[in-house]
């Protein structure tokens, strides 16, 4: 069980949240092993996005949307770059 020591939950998350982010920006060996995980979860779940994109549409909406405005600038940005 997690024990919050008091605080709410959200408190207790928010707190979490930071640390984690400080571990990951600071220690490679906490790094890498995170990432080596997402990885193994990944290659042990291959359908969850499929999944997740069929029941979820407006998220998938709001992704490409956002990918298309991303592209944009990627080529904005490289059509500047000319030789």
């Amino acid at each position: 069980m997690i024990t919050t020591c008091g605080l709410g939950f959200a408190a207790f998350r928010r707190r979490k949240n930071r640390w984690r982010k400080r571990k990951l920006a600071t220690h490679p060996d906490y790094r890498l092993d995170q990432y080596d995980a997402q990885k193994r979860w990944r290659q042990k779940h291959p359908e969850y996005w499929r999944g997740y994109r069929a029941t979820h549409p407006d998220y998938e909406q709001r992704n490409r949307a956002l990918q298309r405005e991303r592209n944009h600038h990627r080529r904005k940005d490289w059509g500047d770059c000319k030789e």
